[in-house]
Order: C-alpha cells, then sequence, then structure tokens
C-alpha cells in the first residue's frame, strides 16, 4: 500500500490486501478449534479478538504519532503503512516456521503429551469425530438450514459493529466541542471497557459451557446504548458517552462467544472449516451496509443509523433465541432414540463419515453434559429386567444446578434420583480408578482431596486411553486380517508360478532356436529391402511420369473449361438478348391481336348496325305503307261518313267512340313501338358489352396460358436450384416441412431466396457467396440439433452451415452505407440482388457484408480507388461501413484492409445463379399474378351471366310488347271494319 502512485496501483495493492487478509479471522476461529476442546474456546477467541478493541483504542493515537514524523521521501500515510505493516510481516514469517499446523505436529510437546491431547479433543468431539477430507462434507455444510441461521444472525451484529466503529470518532466529537487530539483520547475508554467484557464474558461462558444466554445479555447492553443514543438529548454528554461505552462493549464481547458457538456447533474438521468460512463470508456483506446507513447528513445524533443498527441487534437476538429453543428440541429428541433409530438416521446422512454434527449422539452447546454407557449383561447384571443389556448414565452441568438421568437399553428413563446412581456403584464394585466416579461427587471429592498427583494422573489416562485402546485394537485386527489374507495370497500366488515355471523353460529353448532363425532373417531381410527400394524407385518414377502427364491434362481441361464457360457466357448472353426480342415480339404480336380484335368487332358492329337499320327501314317502310292504306282508307271512310252525316244520332256518338277508341289505340301503337325501339337498342349495347366482355376474356386466357408457361418454367427452374445443393436436397426438405418438433422451420439452404437481378455480375457475385448458399438458419438450440439429426441420416462430402439466429421481420438499416457507395458512382452487391426473405438478407448483410462490398469490372478500377480516397468516408457504428473488400467480373477478389490483398480467380463455373429472365420473379410473385386474371375471368363470367340475364328479361318485354301491339293492330282493324258496316 505504501508504494501506491495511481488509483489502478491502490485498486490492485487493496484488492491484494483483501485477497490475504480474508482468510485470517475464520481461519484462526478454525485453528483454534484444533488445540482446544468445545468448552475452552471461548475464552480463547475472546483473547483473540479483545486485542482488536485494543487497537481500536490505541490505533488513531498511534496513527497521529506517526503522522509527526516528517520525511522528506515519504508521506505520513506512506510511513503509516511501512511501521505498522513491519511487526505484522515478521510474525507472518515467524508463524510460518514456528507455529504447528495440529497438536500431531507440534515439537514442543512430548509424545504423552501429544496423544493426551490428541485424546482430549476426540474425547471432545465424541462419535462425530472424523478428520477426513471429502466434496460431500463440503456439499453438506451448503444445505445445512445451520448455516444460514447463523450466517443471518453474524451479519445483522457484523453491520452494528462496523457501523459504529467507522462512526465512533465523529459521534463522540459531535457530542462536545473537542479537538481531534481530544477526541481519540475520549474513545480510548469505550474500547478499553470492550477488551475488559470481552474477556469476562467469554470466560463466564466457558465456565458455564453457555453460550445463547450470553448472546443475549450482550445484545441487551447493546440495545441500552442504543436506546440512550436515540432518545437522549444531546446536552446530556455523559449520559450519551455511557450510551457509547454500552454499545461499544455490548458489540464487540458479543463476536468471541458468537463464533465460539459456531465453532462448537458443527463437527467434523472439513464441515467446520467450511462453514465458518462461508459464514464469515456471508456476514462481510454487514460491511457494505454498515457504509450506508450512517450519512453525514444525520449529524450530529444519527437518528437513522442508529435506529438501523439497533433493529438489527433485535433481529439477532430474536434468532439466538429461536435458535436456542431449535437445539434443545434437537437435542431432547436424540436422547429419546433407540439404537434403530440411531443406525437409521446415520444412514440417512450418508454414514459415519459424512453424518457429522447430525449424528443422534451428537449433543449442541448449551450447556455442560457428560454421558456413559454401562455393560449389563453376564451373571453380575443389575437388575437386567429392568436395565436390559446397557445403562447409560447422563449429568447435565447447568450455570446454577446439575440433573441426572439413569436410562435402560430402551431409552427409557428409569431415574433421576442421585442415590440410584450410588446403588449401581456399588452393584458393579466400581472404584475412584474406574472413569465413572467422575459421576458421584462424593467419590471424585474423597478420591480429588486424597490421593497424590501421580495416582490423578493414571486415572486421567486410563479415562482418556479407552477409547484409544478401543481402536488400536480393532486396528490390530483389522491389520492381522489383512495379513493372513495376504499370506494365503502369496501362497496360491507361489503355486501359480511353479506352474507358470515349466512353460517358461521351454519358451527359453524356442528362444534359443529364434535367434538362429532371426540372425538368417536380418540378411534375408536386408535383400528384400533393396530389392523393395528398387521396385519403389521405378514404381516412384512410373507415378512421377503418370503425374506429369495427368497435369498437362489438366492445364488443357481448365482452357477448355475456360473457354466453355467464355462460350457459356456467349450464349447466355444471346440468350437472354432473343428472350428479350422474344418478349418484345410477343408484345408486338399481342398488340396487333388486340388491334384485329378491335377491328373485327367494330365491323361485326357496323354489319350488325347494317342489318339491324335495314330491318327498321324495311318495318318503317311496310308500316308507311300501312298507314298510308289506312290513310286512304279512312279518308274514304270519312267521305262515306261525311256523306251518312245526315244518319240518327245514335250511329253519329257510336262513331265518334269508335274513332275515339281507335285515336286512342293508334296512340298506345305508338308508344309501344318507342318501348320496341328502345329495348331494342338496349340489347343492342348489352350485346355488345357481352362482346367485349367475351374478347377481355380470351385475351386474360391467353395471359393466364402464357404466365402458367412461365410459372411451370420457373418451378422447373427452381427444382433444378434445388439438385445444386444435393439430389438429396429436395427429400431433406420435404422432411424438414414434415417434421413438427421444430419451434419455427429452419430456412435453408439460404441460396434458394438470394437472386441475382443483373447476370452481368451473377459470376462475382456468387464467387462471393459461395460459401453460405448451402446453409440452413435455425432459431435456437433445439431446431438446430432436430436439423443436424435429419442432415446425419444422408451422405455428403461436407455438411452444410448451421447458423443459429433469431427470425425476424425487419431488415437492418443499410441505407447510410449505400449513400455512401452511390455517392461514389459504385455498385454494392446488395443492389444487384433480389432477397425474398428478410432473415436471409440480414444473415447476409451480417455474414457477409454485402452493402459493403462492391462491383468493378476490371482491376484497373481497383487501382483508381486505391490511389484516390473515394472509400475514405467516416465510419459509424452500425449505420455505416466502410467498404471492405471487392469483386470484379471475372471474378477476381480485392481486400480492403491495411494490407490490401488482391486474389485472381481460381476458374470456376457458375453454379447458383442462372440467366434466365424470369428469374427476378419469384414463384409466388407469378402464382399471384396467376391468381389475378383469373379472378378477372370470374368476375367478367360473372358480368356476362348477368348482361344474358338482363337481355333474356329486355327480349321477353319485346315480345310482350310486339303481342300487345298485334293485339291492338288487330282491334283497330276491327273497329275499322266496323265503322266500315256503319257507313254501308
Amino acid at each position: 500500500m505504501a508504494t501506491v502512485d495511481s488509483f489502478r496501483t491502490l485498486l490492485l495493492a487493496r484488492f491484494l490486501l483483501g485477497t490475504f487478509q480474508c482468510g485470517f479471522f475464520p481461519g484462526f476461529i478454525y485453528y483454534i478449534s484444533l488445540w482446544y476442546r468445545r468448552k475452552e474456546q471461548a475464552i480463547r477467541l475472546g483473547f483473540f479478538w479483545s486485542f482488536s478493541a485494543l487497537a481500536g483504542a490505541f490505533g488513531g493515537l498511534f496513527a497521529y504519532g506517526i503522522a509527526q514524523i516528517k520525511s522528506s521521501k515519504l508521506a505520513e500515510w506512506q510511513l503509516i503503512f511501512i511501521i505498522e505493516g513491519i511487526p505484522t510481516i515478521i510474525l507472518a514469517i515467524l508463524c510460518w516456521f514456528y507455529l504447528p499446523d495440529s497438536p500431531e505436529q507440534a515439537r514442543f510437546l512430548n509424545g504423552k503429551q501429544r496423544q493426551l491431547e490428541i485424546d482430549r479433543l476426540i474425547q471432545d468431539a465424541g462419535i462425530s469425530h472424523h478428520d477426513s477430507f471429502s466434496w460431500s462434507q463440503v456439499l453438506s455444510v451448503f444445505t445445512d438450514w445451520k448455516t444460514y441461521i447463523y450466517a443471518m444472525i453474524y451479519i445483522c451484529g457484523t453491520t452494528s459493529l462496523q457501523g459504529i466503529t467507522l462512526v465512533l470518532p465523529t459521534l463522540i466529537h459531535e457530542m462536545d466541542q473537542w479537538t481531534p487530539i481530544q477526541t481519540q483520547l475520549m474513545a480510548i475508554p469505550p474500547y478499553l471497557v470492550a477488551f475488559i467484557s470481552i474477556l469476562i464474558v467469554s470466560h463466564s461462558s466457558d465456565y458455564f459451557v453457555e453460550r445463547s444466554f450470553h448472546l443475549v445479555f450482550t445484545n441487551l447492553l447493546t440495545i441500552l446504548g442504543f436506546l440512550i443514543l436515540i432518545f437522549v438529548e444531546p446536552q446530556h454528554v455523559c449520559i450519551l458517552y455511557v450510551g457509547v461505552v454500552f454499545v461499544t462493549s455490548g458489540l464487540f464481547s458479543n463476536v468471541s462467544v458468537k463464533v465460539a458457538w459456531i465453532n462448537n456447533n458443527f463437527a467434523s474438521l472439513t464441515r467446520r472449516a467450511v462453514a465458518l468460512a462461508l459464514i464469515i463470508s456471508i456476514a462481510a456483506l454487514g460491511g457494505i451496509i454498515s457504509g450506508q446507513i450512517y450519512q453525514a447528513k444525520d449529524k450530529p445524533r444519527y437518528l437513522t443509523g442508529n435506529t438501523v443498527a439497533l433493529s438489527f441487534i433485535v433481529l439477532q437476538t430474536i434468532l439466538i433465541v429461536i435458535l436456542r429453543l431449535v437445539f434443545l428440541y434437537i437435542n431432547h429428541q436424540r436422547s429419546r432414540m433407540n439404537n434403530e433409530q440411531i443406525n437409521q438416521q446415520i444412514e440417512r446422512y450418508g454414514g459415519n463419515e459424512l453424518v457429522g454434527d447430525r449424528h443422534p449422539q451428537f449433543r449442541y452447546t448449551l450447556s455442560a453434559q457428560l454421558t456413559i454407557t454401562l455393560a449389563n449383561e453376564g451373571l453380575e447384571a443389575y437388575k437386567p429386567e429392568l436395565y436390559g443389556e446397557e445403562i447409560q448414565i447422563i449429568r447435565r452441568i447447568g450455570s446454577r444446578q446439575s440433573g441426572y438421568k439413569i436410562l435402560g437399553a430402551n431409552r427409557k428413563v428409569i431415574s433421576t434420583r442421585k442415590e440410584t446412581i450410588d446403588e449401581i456403584i456399588q452393584a458393579l464394585s466400581i472404584s475412584p480408578e474406574n472413569p465413572l466416579c467422575v459421576l458421584h461427587q462424593e467419590i471424585a471429592k474423597t478420591f480429588l482431596i486424597s490421593s497424590d498427583s501421580r495416582k490423578k494422573y493414571q486415572f486421567y489416562m486410563k479415562a482418556s486411553q479407552l477409547n484409544q485402546i478401543k481402536q488400536a485394537y480393532e486396528q490390530s485386527v483389522c491389520t492381522v486380517q489383512l495379513l493372513t489374507q495376504r499370506v494365503n495370497t502369496m501362497k496360491e500366488k507361489h503355486v501359480d508360478m511353479l506352474r507358470e515355471l515349466e512353460p517358461l523353460e521351454q519358451e527359453v529353448k524356442k528362444i534359443e532356436l529364434r535367434r538362429d532363425y532371426q540372425e538368417k532373417r536380418h540378411v534375408l531381410e536386408a535383400e528384400l529391402i533393396s530389392a523393395r527400394a528398387d521396385q519403389a524407385r521405378q514404381q516412384l518414377f512410373e507415378v512421377q511420369y503418370e503425374l506429369d502427364q495427368i497435369k498437362k491434362t489438366k492445364d488443357d481441361i481448365g482452357a477448355q473449361i475456360i473457354d466453355a464457360n467464355k462460350k457459356i457466357l456467349e450464349i447466355d448472353q444471346r440468350l437472354e438478348n432473343y428472350s428479350i426480342e422474344k418478349s418484345d415480339f410477343e408484345k408486338d404480336t399481342n398488340g396487333l391481336n388486340e388491334l384485329l380484335s378491335h377491328f373485327s368487332k367494330q365491323k361485326q358492329d357496323i354489319q350488325y348496325r347494317i342489318h339491324s337499320l335495314t330491318q327498321d327501314c324495311e318495318n318503317y317502310r311496310k308500316i308507311l305503307t300501312d298507314v298510308e292504306l289506312e290513310q286512304i282508307y279512312l279518308q274514304k271512310q270519312i267521305d262515306k261518313y261525311e256523306n251518312l252525316s245526315h244518319q240518327s244520332d245514335d250511329n253519329e256518338q257510336q262513331r265518334l267512340k269508335i274513332d275515339q277508341e281507335i285515336s286512342d289505340r293508334q296512340e298506345k301503337q305508338i308508344e309501344w313501338d318507342k318501348i320496341i325501339m328502345s329495348l331494342t337498342e338496349d340489347i343492342r349495347i348489352n350485346d355488345e358489352n357481352i362482346r367485349d366482355k367475351q374478347i377481355t376474356i380470351d385475351f386474360l386466357t391467353n395471359e393466364l396460358k402464357q404466365k402458367q408457361q412461365n410459372l411451370d418454367e420457373l418451378i422447373k427452374l427452381d427444382q433444378d436450384k434445388t439438385n445444386v445443393y444435393g439430389k438429396w436436397m429436395p427429400d431433406c426438405l420435404k422432411r424438414i416441412q414434415k417434421d413438427q418438433r421444430f419451434h419455427k422451420k429452419p430456412i435453408g439452404p439460404i441460396g434458394l431466396h438470394i437472386h441475382c437481378i443483373d447476370s452481368h455480375w451473377s459470376y462475382a457475385v456468387e464467387k462471393h457467396l459461395a460459401p453460405i448458399m448451402s446453409s440452413f438458419i435455425c432459431t435456437d438450440n433445439h431446431d438446430e440439433k432436430i436439423l443436424l439429426e435429419i442432415l446425419s441420416s444422408y451422405s455428403f462430402d461436407r455438411r452444410p452451415p448451421v447458423y443459429i439466429r433469431a427470425h425476424t421481420t425487419k431488415v437492418h438499416d443499410v441505407s447510410g452505407t449505400l449513400k455512401h457507395i452511390k455517392q461514389a458512382n459504385l455498385l454494392s452487391i446488395y443492389d444487384v440482388l433480389k432477397i425474398d426473405n428478410i432473415t436471409v438478407e440480414c444473415a447476409l448483410i451480417d455474414f457477409k457484408q454485402i452493402e459493403a462490398t462492391i462491383l468493378l469490372e476490371n482491376l484497373e478500377e481497383v487501382k483508381q480507388l486505391r490511389q484516390s480516397e473515394t472509400l475514405h468516408w467516416e465510419k459509424i457504428d452500425r449505420k455505416v461501413k466502410q467498404v471492405v473488400e471487392a469483386w470484379t467480373s471475372d471474378g477476381s477478389n480485392i481486400k480492403f484492409d491495411k494490407t490490401f490483398r488482391i486474389y485472381t480467380n481460381d476458374k470456376q463455373s457458375i453454379k447458383y445463379f442462372f440467366t434466365h429472365n424470369i428469374e427476378s420473379l419469384s414463384i409466388d410473385e407469378l402464382e399471384n399474378d396467376i391468381k389475378r386474371p383469373h379472378s378477372q375471368i370470374q368476375e367478367m363470367n360473372t358480368s356476362i351471366n348477368e348482361l344474358k340475364t338482363i337481355r333474356k328479361t329486355k327480349m321477353d318485354e319485346i315480345n310482350q310488347t310486339k303481342r300487345a301491339s298485334t293485339n291492338n293492330k288487330k282491334k283497330i282493324k276491327e273497329l275499322m271494319k266496323v265503322i266500315q258496316d256503319k257507313r254501308k
């Protein structure tokens, strides 16, 4: 840290400091558990932790003193890091060489002391003692609910402790107007009280073998201090200062008991180490929280920060009480388990190696408890009908009183009286030298008072070495069994070796014979090798000659292919010109056909009109003749009537009525004639419309046939394009369409969706796009797996590439790049392509950069572009790209990068793009064009049918009118005849 000279080096140094420092605290807690029993750990951890309080008391003053040292080369902060860091480094080096990892490696202990220490720890761990490592034990910590309860308890305490530690100098300074030196001096008493309280609380916790109530007591001190800081007015400086002392002492004394409780309740070394590391790592988040709860805007009382810290302490207290009650319940349940239940519990957690503190005979640390099991079998058994085959005696040592439980073989409580223990001791003749005597207070006192130190030590060694002797005996039995098995195995191997020796001797003789043969064989092999070498040289010469011939043939074929490609291009160009001329000729022919049909239509109309007018003239002539005859006849009748005027009045009236009727009927006749003429004209117009529509239908039918031919031709071309990708491709595409497992149907081969609208550039475009033409596009990994499964069922030289890309409906915006290319009078590949799938278009833009790849006629244009700055426009991310490469019409490739490389054409024939005119249209477009004339023809037919219906209606009306006119004429003739008769 003293060498930091920039923000980057500060971050690096702080990272390394945190990396090496993070494991110190959990590592020391774990190290203590390797040397001391559970009831001895709190005072040791308290002694270790108490010095952090002393560091808080004098650290500020010590740093202030160092800052007074003046140096021309080093700053004050550099001196603080160097002076405070050197002792730490020296002590760390000494610990590396002189501090043992465990009691087994302690050189300052003799053999007996070392074994005593090991036995003490084994006896304290009990049945859950296990020092081997396995990943199953590591994982079991992450699935243990205690880990996360302890982590919550720890993070609550860490948040409050680090928060008050950070703000303590400011909090004391705000109580009164003290100088920085006075503030540092006033911060010493709270830390000294915390130092003393740590030692007192830790010693008490070990003495009474109790953790949870001590934690609750320290939390009550902290809660009292926070309440004082929150509710006492600022003018009461002394009371506020007492609150600071309560908070500091409560928070600091809480830590050592808390970590001792965690250490005590995780059995096996692996589980304990992992649990401590995990819990303290999670608790480190409290430092992040604590830095945010005390804000400068809350000065001088910091009500928000104190309230949040108080809430965390209250939550910690509740969790401690809950955890104690849970441990009491679990211990009670385990005490009531029988042997079968115990075995089931052990098997549930993976056996003795993995069970750890979940073993039914493990008891969570709440108070001291001693359990001894006595065998109660044979002739000397004590009340076997009551106790069964074993007697279990439990003594619980609490903070105020002790209790006893005597259990039988079925785990049932027989008695809780101390006198029952005396009866059992007497019945089984147990002496003070028996370890059971610790259960009886009076015997233990007498033995301890009357015996010398040697007897006491012998007694203790007998008590502590029972498990060791048992383990040694079991190991010896296993060793003997293993040795017996090994001896039997060696005997069997010896017999087998004797059996195998005989054939080996025969093999030795054979080997000697083989040596002679091998010498002869080496000579023959040398001759054979030389003969084969000569033969190989001759074959190599012949192969070389054949290769030369093949190369010449290849060059000739290559030249022929080039000439053929040129001829094919010329033929394609001619076909294109012919097709253009054909289309123009067809257009002219269609135009002439339309004119002929129009002229024939006009001719028919004129002939029809002439015929109709001729008929009308004849009709009018006949009518005129009839009218003249009737007029003559009527004139005659009038003359007669004038001559007969003198006749009677009745005849005159009748005549007048008849005349009136005749005149009325004549008027009706004239109206009916007009109606007939009007209807005739309507029918003529209707017939003209029918003929026009029929002509249109004929024209649309011819156009439909032409488009159907184009569609058939395009389908054939499309099938040919599909076969270009392999004869298996059509069948593969059918299987893809039928498979319902796809989320979305894959797109491919993508070349089917790409069309070159300018045949002049088709060769250059194919050279650029050839690697990607046969590829498929899938929307996700699921569809890719299904597609690969389908493709794997076909045999091919090279599997088509598969790209994973979400299907899209929006084309990338390439207008900026295309605008710059057009301003430079250049042509991009994007401009000569017609792509009928948006996802394919986006893929070509992303993978092949078709909008930023230009087309040039020859390499002379490349030289001009390189000499000028035409392509040097500004690049804008995702909007405007610079030109990346170019292709000439003959297939040469130019890379516009830093090295500016040119790759000449390798003379490959065109494969994917055809030069047919109708290729620019898709099958869907042609099908839509075909559907349009169909619908028009259908509409025309419907209209013709309607016109025919109208014509029929008009004809019916004409016929009806003609019949009425004929009847009227007959009536007029009859009336005229009546008038003539009367005149006579």
